[in-house]
């Protein structure tokens, strides 16, 4: 098996910057679709091909964050359902606290004044973000990430052949057999990307390209990368009745792996440069919790569609500033929330909580020993009393044998 040996301490920065560029991603799909521009362009203008361009080379943004975290906790040996814990706690962060905003502060409940926020909406969201489905990506990646631990243990057991045979089966059943309904049947119920199934198979094509290294040059990768991008593109510029704009979609899979390795293959030597990488990557989910969180997306999710009529070129440029924009302004607010979970450890809290759990099983186990062993010594004592005991019934009946005798 060509499987690399983890190197510890070994940072990939590249794996960083892809982060953010996909996050940033993220705000131009949520822009130009949800956003209402897509939908106010006609077909066959400048526009409508310009802001298809964009959506569609940035589709494959979610598919990376899947990819990614099959490429970083696939050699993780401490991996368990507390890791998620800190990140479980600033979704908790946020939706409590924006939730509660648009509750209880008139500024901000009078920017959506028809939207009303029940007392149970709000205890829902805030504490039970992981069901609650404010945000779809959390909660089947909540999901997934239970069952990660298992998933390491299957794909470090089985060798680089059967391990291309998953990735291969995942691709003939969930991008490619759609396709035999033009309509993109979804037969097996991945919901088109949107669930736990989806991100439980982008996580394996991750694993594969960590623990299996492909060697490809990164302009090879880019020009793979943008081949995918223009196949989706031109389908959509003709027709609606084959859809390669989903998650699940081939072109939107095949961009998303090219990204991540050229992306694997970036080096950062510069020391002040790494720290602020790690920075930004740190800051960059939280970007995502801030703009989509329901009641600020769906302020801001109208405030877009006049970009649709303006010329080609200022759509373009009006999209990208206003998603650097909303990158920028979110991860300045999360900096607050960035240096406070700092302060209180929340990052500890996993192997706090570990270490509390192993101490209370180790107590349990000295109890269980000390019980059997006073156990073992009550029966001991019991066994010698009853010796003892023998002992004087004999020497009396020996003593009235001799008397009797006399």
């Amino acid at each position: 098996m060509d499987r690399t040996i983890p190197q510890k301490n070994k940072r990939n920065y590249g794996i960083d910057i892809l982060k953010m560029i996909s996050m940033y991603m993220v705000i131009l799909l949520h822009i130009l679709g949800n956003g209402g521009i897509n939908s106010n362009c006609k077909r066959g203008t400048l526009n409508f091909a310009t802001a298809f361009f964009i959506e569609t080379a940035a589709y494959c943004a979610v598919n990376v964050f899947g990819m990614i975290s099959g490429y970083l906790i696939i050699n993780s040996k401490n991996c368990n359902g507390l890791k998620i814990i800190p990140l479980w706690l600033t979704v908790v962060f946020y939706s409590s606290i924006i939730t509660s905003l648009f509750k209880f502060v008139p500024a901000v409940t009078n920017l959506n004044p028809n939207d009303k926020i029940t007392i149970s909406a709000l205890l829902k969201a805030s504490f039970l973000p992981s069901t609650s489905r404010q945000y779809w990506y959390f909660t089947s990646y909540f999901c997934l990430y239970q069952f990660i631990p298992y998933i390491n243990k299957l794909l470090h057991s089985i060798s680089k052949k059967e391990h291309q045979k998953i990735v291969i089966i995942i691709i003939l059943l969930f991008c490619l057999s759609p396709l035999i309904e033009f309509n993109r049947v979804d037969t097996y119920d991945i919901k088109n990307g949107y669930s736990a199934w989806w991100l439980g198979c982008l996580y394996i094509i991750g694993a594969y390209v960590k623990l299996y290294p492909i060697k490809i040059s990164k302009l090879l990768a880019f020009a793979i990368y943008l081949i995918s991008v223009l196949c989706a593109w031109v389908v959509k510029l003709f027709t609606d009745d084959i859809i390669f704009l989903d998650y699940d979609s081939i072109f939107i899979v095949i961009s998303a792996v090219s990204l991540l390795l050229i992306f694997v293959q970036v080096e950062i030597t510069n020391e002040r440069l790494q720290k602020l990488i790690v920075l930004g990557s740190s800051l960059s989910f939280s970007v995502y919790l801030i703009h989509v969180q329901p009641k600020v997306y769906s302020y801001c999710r109208d405030k877009f569609v006049s970009f649709s009529k303006d010329p080609a070129y200022l759509l373009a440029l009006k999209v990208f500033a206003s998603a650097f924009s909303i990158y920028m302004v979110t991860s300045i607010i999360d900096l607050f929330r960035y240096y406070l979970f700092k302060y209180l450890n929340v990052n500890r809290l996993p192997k706090i909580i570990e270490n509390k759990l192993s101490d209370i099983k180790n107590k349990r186990k000295e109890n269980r020993k000390s019980s059997i062993h006073h156990s073992a010594s009550n029966k001991s004592n019991i066994n010698n009393y009853s010796s003892e005991e023998n002992l004087v019934v004999n020497i009396n009946l020996n003593k009235t044998e001799k008397s009797l005798n006399i």
